[in-house]
């Protein structure tokens, strides 16, 4: 037992991996090499994650010049000291007349409440710390989401194939209700299922994506869809009329993902989140610096720091080994 290391997400979930270990050991309790395993249970290397964080820092301190009389602050003790970070943050801010972090608290406040940019400002440090290099991971998305080149931008890319595979699947729908209309030889029903299937293929793979953004905003009429349709067909026509909603509800919830009918407005809109999107990491790295103050005044490490030392610990051969 003593060569394994196990690591679960809680306390109690490793407290009951041990509880299993043990029961199942006890099957061959008549054997001494199970015995001597069943002692060594209590102190294996079965634990969470920040348990097994903490006692590997215990032991190698001094490997990456850490303080081995650190303490860890559990989560109420953060929350106190996050909000005391907050109010430092926000109150130097104000002291300098951040306009950039005021206007960005205004945006924020208004469409949710006026905690929210203190919690996008925690959550944004919060994931940043749970990559191995936060400012290259940020960078890299900054790269990535604001391309200004639709082909490339990754947020565009991943938008366009949503909305491609919608039409898709709404080809397919249609094309089935035109087969089942055309077997009925109803005309009118068959007439009405191939302009859908035809405003669904307005969206395509083949397209770029400013080209299927335009497309997306210029859609023909659905039309009306016919009132009297053959004896038998009743029901291939309320199959139409369900896919024709659903489509219909889809193709709204697409052009509010886009907002802008004008890929040129788009960019603008990007060029101008972006600037706050550099305003919101700048201020979650301020925040991080004082709450770093705060806690060294205690002695203090978070779960995010103990992940953090740890992964620089096991980085060093002679920890690994």
């Amino acid at each position: 037992i003593s060569n394994f290391l196990v690591v679960t997400f809680t306390k109690a979930s490793a407290s009951d991996m041990k509880n299993k270990l043990i029961r199942e050991l006890e099957k061959n309790a008549t054997d001494s090499f199970v015995l001597s395993q069943i002692e060594e249970v209590g102190t294996s290397d079965v634990s969470n994650l920040h348990s097994f964080c903490a006692r590997l820092l215990k032991q190698y301190f001094y490997q990456i010049g850490l303080d081995p009389s650190f303490v860890v602050l559990d989560e109420e003790q953060m929350q106190v000291l996050k909000q005391k970070a907050i109010d430092k943050l926000f109150g130097e801010c104000i002291k300098n007349n951040d306009k950039e972090m005021l206007e960005l608290a205004d945006i924020l406040n208004k469409n949710r409440s006026e905690l929210a940019l203190s919690e996008a400002i925690i959550r944004l440090r919060e994931f940043m710390l749970s990559q191995i290099d936060g400012k290259a991971w940020f960078n890299d998305c900054i790269k990535k989401c604001y391309d200004p080149n639709f082909e490339t931008n990754v947020c565009a890319r991943f938008l366009n194939g949503e909305m491609v595979d919608i039409f898709e699947n709404a080809k397919q729908k249609f094309l089935m209700g035109f087969n089942k209309a055309q077997e009925f030889g109803d005309e009118k029903l068959s007439a009405y299922a191939q302009n859908l299937y035809s405003i669904a293929s307005s969206v395509s793979k083949n397209s770029s994506v400013k080209a299927n953004i335009n497309a997306i905003f210029n859609l023909p009429s659905f039309g009306q869809i016919p009132r009297k349709v053959v004896s038998g067909a009743e029901t291939i026509k309320e199959e139409i009329s369900k896919a024709k909603d659903e489509f219909s509800k889809q193709i709204k919830n697409i052009q509010n993902w886009w907002g802008e009918d004008d890929p040129d407005k788009i960019l603008m809109h990007n060029k101008e989140n972006l600037a706050r999107v550099k305003t919101l990491f700048r201020l979650a790295l301020r925040f991080d610096e004082i709450l770093a103050d705060f806690k060294g005044a205690k002695g203090g490490l978070d779960f995010s720091d103990l992940e953090q030392y740890a992964l620089k610990a096991l980085s060093l051969d002679e920890v690994r080994d």
